[in-house]
């Protein structure tokens, strides 16, 4: 596992507090489920509340307390990395790809017993990058899984899981935290790493990053921050250009397709956008029926293509940027006015 410090604040769930009070009265109550799939959008913190969850099954003091004490022998372990009865399943070092024989070397750890309490845990992040062969190998343990064996798979969407798999799981479905707690913990962060932005910086990542927090440290990590910013304003102005029909959708298609913003994450930010914004209008009332049918639809047909680049990974995105540009263009025609 990654960062014990970050680890440990997971386990008191600030982003997720009713799922949390429902995992740990499940355990308490000796009513856990043998698999979950901890579900939601990237970079909301689906493998660290596994990770704490994880934790907390494992740790001596579990009956007694509400989070991971930190320093019994089992927590000790899980900070060093080294619990015998913690499997982290992960892609190999530059893979994408969690291979059979990661599985099968799982599956015959899985079969000797276990060192410590009894219990053991297995995380698989992310699931959807388990081949087939991986998937129909880690299948027959889902079906027939150990005495206190259990399986915590982290996906973007359940959709990309084989029905086989998700039939024998458990979903939770989180959701990225509400503005002020996500601002309030990336500021944190902020300051922490000396680095310094606006409130209308901040929000803007956010926005490109769909309210993902953890994303939005990637992104400050991976970018020069200026062109990022300069990037996302370019963005929100060709887009009301469109609305005014002042550029033509497919120069705005070739100057975007110059972007360092990749399309997937292009289409979270606009995604959120439109969502924001038809939140915005339906608090003040403005919201016209033809002209709201139109945004609603549009902003479904941006859901289905970025549900379709999820699956399908030969796309080719320049033809469908074209696309959502001229229908934008289009949509301007029919709610202006």
């Amino acid at each position: 596992m990654s960062d014990v410090k970050q680890q440990l604040a997971w386990q008191q769930s600030i982003w997720h507090p009713s799922i949390w009070r429902e995992l740990t009265a499940l355990a308490k109550h000796n009513q856990l489920h043998h698999a979950f799939i901890f579900t939601g959008p990237r970079g909301i913190g689906k493998y660290q509340l596994a990770s704490a969850y994880a934790s907390y099954l494992l740790c001596d003091a579990q009956s007694s307390v509400q989070q991971a004490c930190g320093v019994c022998k089992s927590c000790r372990l899980i900070q060093a990395n080294n619990h015998p009865d913690l499997y982290d399943i992960q892609p190999e070092e530059k893979s994408k790809i969690i291979k059979i024989d990661q599985v099968r070397q799982l599956i015959t750890e899985l079969g000797k017993t276990a060192s410590l309490s009894g219990r053991r845990i297995v995380i698989i992040n992310p699931a959807e990058a388990m081949n087939e062969a991986a998937a129909n190998a880690l299948l027959k343990n889902l079906e027939e899984p150990g005495a206190n064996t259990h399986f915590f798979l982290i996906a973007e969407s359940v959709d990309l899981l084989p029905p086989t798999i998700r039939s024998r799981c458990q979903v939770l479905r989180l959701a990225a935290p509400n503005q002020q707690q996500a601002t309030s913990w990336l500021q944190d962060q902020l300051v922490a790493q000396e680095i310094s932005l606006s409130t209308n910086d901040l929000n803007e990542l956010l926005r490109l990053a769909g309210g993902a927090p953890l994303l939005v440290v990637e992104l400050i990590q991976q970018y020069t921050l200026p062109i990022l910013l300069a990037q996302i304003k370019m963005l929100s102005e060709d887009l009301l250009a469109l609305q005014q029909r002042t550029l033509h959708p497919l120069v705005c298609a070739a100057r975007w397709q110059k972007s360092p913003v990749p399309f997937p994450l292009l289409l979270v930010w606009w995604i959120y956008g439109l969502q924001g914004q038809l939140v915005e209008a339906v608090g003040r009332n403005e919201l016209r029926p033809y002209k709201t049918e139109k945004q609603m639809a549009f902003l479904d047909h941006l859901l289905e293509v970025r549900g379709q680049l999820q699956k399908h990974t030969t796309l080719n995105e320049a033809l469908l940027l074209e696309d959502l540009l001229i229908r934008w263009y289009d949509l301007s025609q029919t709610t202006n006015g």
